[in-house]
């Protein structure tokens, strides 16, 4: 079945919005936060595929259990109430592939920092300390979930039912 996805208006301490993780049964939700509407439109087209993705069963990439093979997770600099954003998940996870550094789920190096405004205070990096920057679009690894796991319906004009091949198109 596909998830049931409610948004709504995320209440004022919830100031990065917050979603559900989809695939685990009940109504997912995706928490709008106010201050997306001061926002170019980049950044909530952004929002609401990450959100989107989460609900459909993407859990985010910092989540991986393998992660630790691929990015150093400083935690001092992690806001209290988003630590748990970046903590590893084995139930209900589905991994496909290898970690993607390009996959709109995956925290930024200021994603969710107590000091945001300092550069130097990253929240996580690359084994080996280089930045990693915030994506705008689906990877492949995030359009080879989405179509592995969801196949709309084709539409046709007589009676018979067809499942397509693919949930996204790029192009």
């Amino acid at each position: 079945k596909l998830p049931n996805i409610f948004v709504r208006n995320a209440n004022n301490n919830d100031i990065d919005g917050s979603g559900s993780f989809g695939l685990i049964g009940g109504e997912q939700y995706i928490n709008v936060p106010t201050s997306l509407k001061n926002q170019p439109d980049s950044v909530i087209k952004r929002f609401f595929i990450h959100a989107l993705c989460n609900a459909a069963g993407m859990f985010n990439e910092q989540m991986r259990k393998d992660r630790d093979d691929f990015i150093t997770i400083n935690w001092d600099n992690i806001k209290d109430n988003c630590k748990s954003l970046f903590d590893k998940q084995s139930k209900n996870y589905t991994m496909n592939g290898a970690f993607d550094f390009y996959s709109i789920t995956l925290a930024s190096s200021y994603s969710f920092s107590k000091y945001p405004s300092d550069k130097s205070k990253k929240t996580l990096t690359r084994k080996g300390g280089a930045s990693i920057a915030l994506q705008y679009h689906l990877s492949p690894l995030d359009i080879y979930f989405l179509n592995l796991h969801y196949l709309p319906l084709i539409a046709r004009t007589d009676n018979y039912i067809e499942i397509d091949s693919r949930v996204y198109y790029n192009g």
